[in-house]
């Protein structure tokens, strides 16, 4: 839960202008951040049908932190200035639910560059789900994620060259030549987080 503080919190403090264009280059240099290193994986993310009606609406997700098992309903409760995503504490994660198959992992990179540029990390993480791996770039004022748009047609785009090998609680990332540069970075809004 304190990571998930720590980034609700760094999220109400942040402009908005994180939802904007990223810089020529942050592609090239998140990639090699990323090359060959292993993270710990933060958590996992389930889409569940928490009201049983046969959709799944921005707050039918449910997050496993991993280091402490517990279980929060994303959009669960009403965000506040310092929970920006309404994590809903669980007493219980669904017995319906199979949590050997997650829908998506959330892994913590603190990608240096993210600091550099908009004097926070809170939003250097990656989102990998489908063996494709998604930076997640800011939030909006209606508590949705924003996903990097390298390509700029308004759909959030998989780092390219980037893949992710799953060992356990932990994951790797390696870069496959080669690499495609980048033409226009910009970000785009989801409902939190997207099973693509």
């Amino acid at each position: 839960m304190k990571i998930l503080r720590q980034l609700a919190m760094s999220i109400s403090s942040v402009s908005l202008a994180l939802a904007m264009s990223a810089p020529s280059g942050y592609v090239d240099t998140l990639q090699h951040c990323l090359a060959n290193k292993t993270y710990q994986i933060n958590g996992k993310f389930y889409a569940y049908d928490f009201e049983h009606d046969g959709n799944i609406d921005a707050n039918d997700w449910l997050y496993i932190a991993t280091d402490s098992g517990k279980a929060y309903r994303l959009m669960g409760k009403t965000p506040t200035e310092n929970d920006a995503f309404g994590w809903l504490p669980l007493t219980q994660i669904p017995q319906d639910i199979d949590v050997n198959n997650p829908t998506g992992y959330f892994i913590y990179i603190d990608f240096p560059q993210d600091m550099e540029l908009y004097q926070t990390n809170a939003f250097s993480w990656v989102y990998v789900t489908n063996e494709k791996v998604y930076k997640l770039m800011g939030a909006t004022a209606q508590h949705t994620f924003d996903y990097l748009d390298i390509d700029g047609n308004g759909s959030p785009d998989p780092l390219p060259g980037i893949v992710p090998y799953i060992q356990g609680e932990s994951i790797t990332f390696t870069v496959t030549p080669p690499a495609i540069t980048e033409t226009s970075s910009q970000s785009t809004t989801l409902t939190p987080p997207s099973p693509f």
